[in-house]
């Protein structure tokens, strides 16, 4: 009976702690997903994470702000007062799309997959699958599919990556005496 009450605990406690996770799909073309994973803690508040995938990969923390079709998504790290991580959607932003102005893309934009803009300096002609980013001064409308190659053309991926580790030297010097002679008895 005493192994029942065990297990019996042990299922109490992992449906108390288990995640539950709650995902959308966006516009344009539903490539993009977003999902928020709640972490249930006992006596304290739920962990909540937001994450954006598109075609099923995720995207790095490479953006402050990420506008995609109707939606916009600021970037958030976890602390004491704040028990969310990761992209939470603006629940506030009205999502209204902005007119074209200026010269419209060409092809070479298009083949390399972004140009620096403001979100309202949208381009005519910019691909309806692109969407605008935000990293400090960094604003550009972007293909999704080049979103990687992006962000390491302006080394923000360089910003995530863990630190080398540390290069020690190591010298090692070895002596060898040799005595010559005869041998004494």
């Amino acid at each position: 009976m005493r192994s029942h009450s065990k297990s019996v605990a042990v299922c109490i406690v992992c449906a108390l702690i288990a995640a539950c996770a709650t995902t959308t799909r966006l516009e344009p073309e539903e490539q993009w997903e977003y999902t928020v994973t709640e972490s249930q803690r006992i006596g304290r508040p739920a962990l909540k994470t937001g994450a954006l995938r598109f075609r099923e990969r995720q995207i790095s923390s490479y953006f402050s702000t990420v506008i995609i079709g109707s939606r916009r998504f600021e970037y958030v790290i976890r602390s004491d007062d704040e028990p969310f991580s990761g992209y939470r959607l603006d629940e506030e932003w009205n999502g209204d799309p902005p007119e074209p102005v200026g010269e419209s893309v060409g092809r070479t934009v298009r083949n390399r997959g972004w140009y620096f803009a403001d979100y309202d300096e949208l381009r005519p002609e910019t691909p309806g699958g692109w969407i605008w980013v935000r990293r400090e001064n960094l604003e550009a409308w972007v293909d999704p599919t080049a979103i990687e190659t992006f962000a390491e053309t302006h080394q923000l991926a360089a910003m995530h990556r863990p630190p080398p580790p540390p290069r020690s030297r190591v010298r090692v010097s070895v002596s060898v005496r040799q005595t010559f002679g005869t041998r004494r008895r």
